[in-house]
């Protein structure tokens, strides 16, 4: 089947039933990842990922699109958590014309991303060697894009796309490390640790305590030590202020100069199909997130 073929019939698909269309991708998704159906039961122990797939098909949330807008959330959480913790806007929406105005005068580093699902984003350090052409053309691509779709992720297919522009943050040939905080029922249990993200990205946990733990996903972990930010306990907090009304949520922080900055909210981590290793994790962020005690 072309791809455009296919697209057509999930096009088609959701605009049949949106319900019907959701319930089958993600069970489709997770049966080709673990190779049987998912625990659908909230009343039966599960593991994280059939959690996640249970929040894809029966989470109703309405208000799950605004937490996951990369733009709505930063005025959100930022009367939460504070303005000062939030990276600032340069400027967001959907005219193209005015984002090449804006990229044509840009003379420091800044980020480009999209606001309605992940892996959508452009680092500019060098607004002079610029490529301006394709950083719209992609923007294009992005502003058409149904994300989450094919994987039944709910959430993204209620944010409506927009462009969002930001200040790059960090030395300009390093990206910040990323500390994402696994947070259940508004406490944070393990914090991943994503460092080399420009490179050969590798990822480190440590509990709470800054304890270093034996558990990997989707990359390699870091051989070096690495030290506990200072602004750590501060991180905890904006991490649980932000996660107190959720049974879950992945808070993405970044420290810089010592002061914790928001970089995103995430309820469906790899959508779902995390590859833990080893395995019994996915078992213990299941009873986390169910209400037990790490």
């Amino acid at each position: 089947m072309g791809l455009g073929l296919k697209r057509f019939m999930v096009r088609k698909f959701y605009e049949y039933s949106e319900e019907a269309a959701i319930r089958y991708y993600a069970i489709k998704q997770f049966r080709k990842k673990f190779h049987r159906m998912p625990v659908l039961d909230p009343r039966v122990p599960a593991t994280f990922n059939d959690k996640i797939c249970q929040l894809k098909i029966c989470g109703t949330d309405p208000n799950l699109p605004l937490y996951s807008d990369k733009v709505l959330a930063k005025d959100i959480f930022g009367k939460k958590i504070g303005y000062d913790h939030i990276i600032p806007t340069i400027w967001h929406g959907t005219d193209l014309v005015e984002l090449a105005r804006l990229v044509e005068t840009m003379e420091t580093p800044y980020v480009v991303k999209a606001n309605h699902g992940s892996s959508m984003l452009l680092f500019v350090r060098d607004p002079r060697q610029a490529d301006r052409e394709a950083i719209l053309s992609t923007c294009a691509g992005w502003l058409s894009a149904v994300f989450g779709r094919c994987a039944g992720e709910r959430l993204y297919l209620h944010i409506e796309p927009q462009i969002l522009v930001e200040p790059y943050i960090g030395e300009r040939d390093v990206l910040p490390v990323d500390y994402k905080f696994f947070v259940f029922h508004g406490v944070a249990h393990f914090i991943h640790v994503v460092t080399d993200r420009a490179s050969e990205a590798k990822g480190t946990f440590f509990d709470r305590a800054w304890n270093r733990q034996r558990l990997s996903i989707e990359m390699p972990s870091e051989p070096r030590a690495i030290e506990k930010p200072a602004a750590f306990e501060q991180m905890i907090d904006i991490a649980e202020t932000i996660g107190a009304k959720f049974d879950f949520v992945r808070v993405d922080l970044y420290e810089i100069d010592g002061n914790p900055l928001f970089g995103e909210a995430t309820f469906y981590p790899d959508s779902g199909l995390v590859d833990f290793t080893p395995h019994e994790y996915d078992d213990l962020f299941g009873r986390l997130w169910d209400g037990a005690s790490a």
